[in-house]
């Protein structure tokens, strides 16, 4: 492995070389920062050590900050691994941008819920429990349309939506015997305020970036029976000028989480008749977004990141 040392800003991901942390690790080299990819798994922790953090390419204790990008799928016990590679690095006086704790709560669905919703923001009625019965009551809880996700996930995999109790009975049984939580959600049909014109289903991806959206878009699904709104499900990208409410609702949702980027889903929902806060990740993609909307998402993480290194 090539040895790289005197470096201005890492960035932590789950794979090296994807696109868009290719992106950003070029826009650090433009701005005249060293910068190098790391897997967490490739960072040991020391104490009462020198070096305090061992990697066999980067002096890690010389680096003075980190953009979090993803901690990789793997075990449960090495995904705990990585989060305390996080907060080491955060103890130890190094800025990660998100912060260890704002990652960890993003990351798992459940809590992010609870967060948004503490702060009073509207966001769709959920159960996550891990206990059969009330899983099977939550379905008429939640008036017989409710989504499935994994408590850990993204890009739309492993969502379901059902809308009969014998197929919720039936599904939440089997994920029951396989270990599973479940994290179900009321389905809120989409609709369309002043000023959106479509004709499927579609949600808003809003980027916030310090407490400011960088960038917005609308996802609309390639047709009307396709609820899910992912790009990586297909959806279609559009341009998208956010109203003041919808970018209100982006920031509050990533400032109660305590995430300082955050990509931010907002639905315009027919049942709750306005805006409502799916989720917000921690490590949004912006490949999509650079379609529909003019902004350098990654010279904007740098540039944020330097003003922070200067606090």
């Amino acid at each position: 492995m090539h040895r790289t040392d005197g470096l201005d800003a890492g960035i932590l991901c789950g794979t090296i070389d994807n696109a868009e942390n290719v992106q950003l690790q070029r826009a650090f080299e433009r701005s005249g920062l060293k910068c190098a990819q790391m897997l967490p798994e490739d960072v040991s922790i020391g104490a009462s050590l020198q070096p305090a953090f061992l990697h066999d390419a980067v002096n890690v204790d010389a680096v003075p900050g980190f953009i979090v990008r993803g901690i990789g799928v793997t075990t449960l016990t090495r995904s705990f691994y990585r989060f305390d590679v996080l907060y080491a690095l955060e103890r130890r006086g190094k800025v990660l941008i998100n912060g260890a704790r704002a990652t960890e709560v993003a990351m798992n669905k459940a809590m992010a819920s609870v967060a948004i919703d503490a702060a009073g923001i509207p966001t769709p009625a959920t159960v996550v429990t891990e206990n059969l019965k009330h899983a099977i009551a939550a379905f008429d809880r939640l008036g017989g349309d409710v989504v499935i996700k994994p408590v850990y996930g993204s890009l739309g995999i492993g969502m379901f939506r059902i809308q009969d109790k014998g197929v919720a009975e039936h599904l939440l049984v089997e994920l029951f015997r396989n270990g599973c939580a479940f994290y179900m959600q009321q389905f809120h049909p989409w609709s369309s305020p002043v000023g959106i014109a479509a004709s499927h289903p579609f949600d808003v991806r809003a980027l916030v970036i310090g407490g400011e959206v960088a960038g917005a878009m609308i996802r609309e699904s390639p047709d009307a029976s396709q609820w899910k709104t992912n790009v990586h499900q297909g959806a279609e990208p559009r341009p998208f000028s956010p109203s003041r409410e919808v970018q209100n609702l982006a920031i509050e949702a990533a400032a109660a989480i305590g995430l300082e980027v955050a990509g931010v889903d907002l639905l315009h929902s027919a049942r709750a008749g306005g805006w409502v806060v799916l989720e917000a990740n921690c490590a949004p993609g912006w490949t999509g977004l650079s379609r529909a909307c003019p902004a350098d998402i990654p010279a904007r993480i740098v540039e944020y990141y330097r003003e922070k290194l200067k606090r």
